[in-house]
């Protein structure tokens, strides 16, 4: 999703890092500074929030395209309808669609400005936890990177109870996903709860 910023400078958000981040983040610059993924969270930082946050409230049936017969196309895909039908005002998929992409972009402006969307609001659409822990794991590199390890700490924990609820408690992945817990309390000073 791109927009104008205030200085007139085209801003998006992208999922993933774009490749001006991963150019940025060999810079010297921006190394000490958690390189990628600080870059990324700084490009975005300057996306219009009121622009993100009503993007928010949009539902997928009311968005309008630049061009009506490709609204209706996108509309009759996601209902698995033929694509020249008049779409239809409501469908369970509408629904479906509309939450996924709330929850990728309310991630994307966390990572940016987590005091605007906080954390535990975000709740991924039922079926996404695969998503769910590809997306999260890109939060906790660019917080690790940060220093926000408070921040860090809260997408761990949700990593972890969608880990322990698909996989198991005993599955390699719950081990690693402790351990990443443990090293971020340990960067934060809080060496008593790293060794709980």
């Amino acid at each position: 999703m791109y927009a104008v910023s205030g200085a007139g400078a085209a801003v998006g958000y992208t999922d993933g890092l774009a490749e001006v981040d991963v150019a940025a983040g060999h810079e010297a610059c921006w190394q000490h500074r958690g390189g990628a993924h600080a870059h990324k969270a700084r490009r975005e930082a300057g996306f219009p929030i009121d622009i993100a946050q009503m993007a928010l409230g949009v539902r997928l049936q009311d968005a309008q395209a630049s061009r009506e017969e490709d609204r209706r196309h996108i509309l009759n895909a996601i209902a698995e309808r033929d694509l020249e039908l008049e779409p239809l005002l409501a469908h369970s998929m509408y629904g479906h669609v509309t939450d996924a992409l709330r929850w990728r972009l309310g991630v994307a402006m966390h990572a940016s400005v987590p005091e605007e969307v906080p954390f535990r609001s975000l709740s991924e659409p039922a079926g996404w936890q695969r998503q769910a822990l590809s997306a999260y794991a890109g939060l906790t590199a660019a917080f690790g990177a940060r220093g926000m390890y408070a921040l860090c700490s809260d997408v761990w924990a949700r990593i972890l109870e969608i880990q322990r609820d698909s996989l198991g408690p005993c599955h390699p992945d719950v081990a690693a996903t402790y351990n990443n817990m443990a090293s971020i309390l340990v960067s934060n000073g809080n060496y008593d709860r790293a060794m709980e």
